[in-house]
């Protein structure tokens, strides 16, 4: 009779001390979160919000699923429950601080309240993404590398195709429910798991490993020209229509820029830069919204006014993090 043992798969050991450069990055790309949701550029220059909102900002929540991909080993010691109940304590710690946007800003109505309860209200769609991933990479942690890149890749390609049909085909602005299209696309399946899949696989070693630096610069400008004439093409026949979290040319510049960044070693770091980046992410909806929606501030001073108030009120949340964990 047969038996099939289970073989875990040994990761290599994390380099010495912390990545300071992708905690620097991770703090960078928290306040580009800030401006891009207060509409950074849209009320100058259409093209150029286009671009920024469209192009550079949706590496964002790509780079955090591949650094909770690069330390999913470390993050999982004690078991899956033990991570899956402190994803799920921040999220309803943090549904519970946006409710009041949820009822206070636009139409009320409990379906729609009880939607934003299951899928997340405007950013914290992240928490149940990569609650779902990390539970599906837990279950393909061991088997081979090759195997979760074809998982990860097909399942960023479904994805990918249905969002351009929905963009070209049907048209998200004639669609009603458009929030309800756009979870469909944003979850742990299409989104969340391909993107914490590469960070795992970039734990493990890949072929991008042997690549130089010189050649990974390479391969950020050639990822970072299929981007921008994707970035283009949309533009040109949607203008601001179309909804697009997954950029194809994302899925190649996102882990790059991330291998770039752990080769960089001669910056200082700091504990304190991976919560702050964490607690901007978290905290921002609280400035941008009303400024948005209640005192009607244009987007070039909403901006800065957001980020500003995000990082103090950060500074803030970490000190009460020393009490009660809730980033």
């Amino acid at each position: 009779m047969n038996t099939q043992v289970h073989n875990p798969v040994t990761l290599p050991p994390l380099p010495a001390g912390r990545l300071p450069a992708v905690d620097w990055g991770r703090l960078g790309l928290a306040m580009v979160v800030v401006v891009g949701h207060a509409g950074l550029f849209k009320d100058v220059h259409i093209p150029t919000h286009a671009a920024f909102a469209n192009g550079f900002a949706r590496i964002v929540v790509p780079f955090f699923m591949i650094v909770s991909g690069y330390f999913f080993d470390s993050a999982m010691r004690r078991g899956p429950s033990v991570w899956s109940a402190g994803v799920l304590r921040l999220y309803l710690f943090w549904t519970a601080v946006f409710l009041p946007l949820v009822v206070l800003i636009g139409d009320f109505s409990f379906a729609k309240l009880g939607f934003y309860i299951l899928t997340g209200y405007a950013h914290l769609w992240y928490l149940p993404a990569l609650l779902g991933a990390g539970l599906i990479l837990w279950v393909v942690r061991d088997w081979s590398s090759g195997r979760i890149f074809r998982l990860a890749l097909g399942l960023f390609l479904v994805g990918f195709t249905v969002q351009y049909v929905l963009n070209y085909l049907v048209g998200f602005d004639r669609l009603t429910h458009r929030n309800g299209w756009i979870v469909l696309l944003r979850n742990f399946v299409f989104f969340g798991f391909p993107y914490m899949a590469l960070g795992y696989l970039l734990r493990r070693g890949t072929m991008l490993d042997r690549i130089g630096t010189p050649g990974l610069i390479g391969l950020l400008a050639l990822g970072s020209a299929v981007m921008a004439a994707e970035v283009w093409l949309n533009y040109h026949f949607l203008i601001l229509a179309g909804y697009f979290d997954l950029i194809g040319g994302a899925f190649l510049v996102t882990p790059v820029v991330f291998l770039l960044l752990t080769r960089v070693r001669a910056i200082p770091g700091n504990r304190w830069l991976a919560p702050m980046s964490a607690a901007i992410y978290f905290i921002h909806p609280i400035f941008v919204y009303p400024l948005e929606h209640w005192i009607g501030i244009e987007p070039m001073l909403r901006a800065p006014i957001s980020l500003v108030a995000s990082i103090g009120a950060s500074y803030l949340l970490l000190q009460f993090n020393k009490l009660v964990p809730v980033i």
